[in-house]
């Protein structure tokens, strides 16, 4: 939902660095969570969502900062 939000101001170089971005850096909070925490998915459920959700308002207002489309900004 939040994604559709980001994506509409962005380039397209934008967006494919959005989505890449999001997926790599989800991968290493999951590898870090469970892997080098020893935590089971159980025991990590909330602190993924909760880092998940951060991850997207993070990286989204990173890529909005970098990647904006100027034409939707005189909309």
């Amino acid at each position: 939902m939040l994604d559709i939000l980001f994506t509409r101001y962005l380039t397209k170089k934008g967006k494919l660095a959005y989505i890449f971005g999001q997926i790599a850096i989800d991968i290493l909070i999951l590898l870090y969570i469970i892997g080098i925490k020893d935590m089971s998915l159980r025991q990590a459920q909330p602190v993924m969502i909760t880092s998940f959700i951060a991850v997207v308002f993070i990286w989204g207002g990173i890529c909005l900062a970098f990647f904006k489309d100027k034409s939707t900004e005189q909309k």
